[in-house]
């Protein structure tokens, strides 16, 4: 059962309105608005919330497996025709013997070097266009997973550790790495009030917690058949923790990659301690961990160019990760976007605008406040 709570996130992310239309000498333009500069906690929130539902709001986008398959890890099954608002769980180790080898990735990766995402699998939008396109890898990769009865998971996807990467935007980090090389690296630290109270938890801890704060355990579970220590382990994002007027408790609102899909849930304080305080079935206790250096973190969106039949555009052209917010305050604007200039013949290009249907036209200096993954029309006369 999908479990959402966007409060915390609505209310500081999403409260930044669209930009609204108004004339001006005869000609429509978005009217630039204040925008707010979020802070390092929610860009963390807003990252993995964008990675969870596909970079929108609940139910803003969506993908329909044309096959049952297997989920990765446990044998729950995506089932045919059923549509899904978040995104899949994954391991690529599971292709790595396969036809597939090379094509299972995780979405949401940006290369550590560049700082870019690579054409295939990385991006949320190339995910969409496979999961849904008949006869794509996708597609077949899950019509083999359901002929083999075997536990795949999805060709695309994400995992607990990897979606945890992403949101803190450093290199890809599995849960052991988290909780030694990245704690030795001064990447993330344990929560000070926290340390020494695993599988004692108490509303004291939770108080201690932030918005972008991570629940990690892992424990070593055997060796491969090389001889490789192999570890098992968890990481769930902490969203909000929600207090009564006295400064108790009350809620604990999460984000995490789980087989089958990406979830939100909202558990009570009771319920959250009970869950924090349980041995994981790695053999491992919780511990709470806090990403130390934030100057680097950015919220990023996937802009589309739709150039209606202009050229040298293709229609619905997607530019992926555009940078709309930093954690310095920096907001940046629509202007390495909207400089692009389509041909098309017999009309003269106007500029670009919000609304598919519309005849708004954003103008230089315009900063980016709609939050969600979304596209720019272009306008002709």
């Amino acid at each position: 059962m999908r479990v959402i709570s966007l409060k915390k996130y609505a209310a500081a992310a999403l409260a930044l309105l669209l930009l609204l239309p108004c004339l001006w000498g005869g000609r429509s333009y978005a009217e630039p608005k204040p925008a707010r500069a979020l802070s390092a906690e929610e860009i963390i929130v807003a990252r993995a919330m964008r990675l969870a539902f596909l970079g929108q709001e609940e139910g803003g986008a969506s993908w329909t497996p044309h096959y049952s398959f297997y989920a990765c890890n446990v044998k729950k099954k995506y089932e045919a025709w059923q549509t899904e608002y978040s995104m899949p769980y994954s391991r690529s180790a599971l292709f790595n013997a396969t036809e597939f080898v090379g094509l299972q990735q995780y979405v949401g990766w940006v290369d550590a070097d560049t700082g870019m995402t690579p054409d295939y699998a990385y991006s949320i939008a190339n995910f969409l266009d496979l999961s849904n396109r008949a006869g794509s890898d996708f597609d077949r990769a899950a019509k083999a997973a359901s002929e083999r009865d075997a536990n795949w998971g999805a060709l695309l996807g994400s995992d607990c550790s990897a979606f945890l990467s992403y949101a803190w935007q450093v290199p890809h980090m599995t849960t052991f790495m988290f909780t030694s090389d990245a704690v030795d690296w001064n990447i993330c630290r344990v929560v000070p009030m926290t340390r020494g109270h695993e599988s004692a938890y108490t509303y004291a801890d939770l108080l201690a917690l932030m918005p972008g704060d991570a629940m990690v355990c892992c424990n070593r579970s055997g060796t491969d058949e090389h001889g490789n220590p192999l570890y098992r382990g968890h990481c769930i994002i902490i969203t909000a923790v929600n207090c009564d007027d006295n400064g108790r408790p009350l809620t604990v609102e999460t984000v995490e990659e789980i087989s089958p899909r990406a979830i939100a849930k909202t558990r009570t304080a009771d319920e959250f301690l009970e869950y924090a305080n349980k041995l994981h079935s790695s053999g491992a206790y919780y511990k709470f961990y806090r990403l130390i250096s934030k100057k680097h973190l950015k919220l990023e969106l996937e802009i589309s160019l739709d150039a209606a039949g202009g050229t040298p555009l293709a229609d619905n052209e997607r530019v992926a990760f555009v940078p709309v917010r930093d954690a310095q305050g920096g907001i940046c604007t629509y202007d390495g976007l909207i400089s692009r200039t389509p041909v098309k013949a017999g009309c003269t290009f106007l500029g670009w605008g919000l609304e598919k249907d519309g005849n708004d036209i954003i103008e230089p200096g315009t900063p980016i406040t709609v939050l969600t993954d979304h596209t720019l029309y272009a306008r002709w006369q």
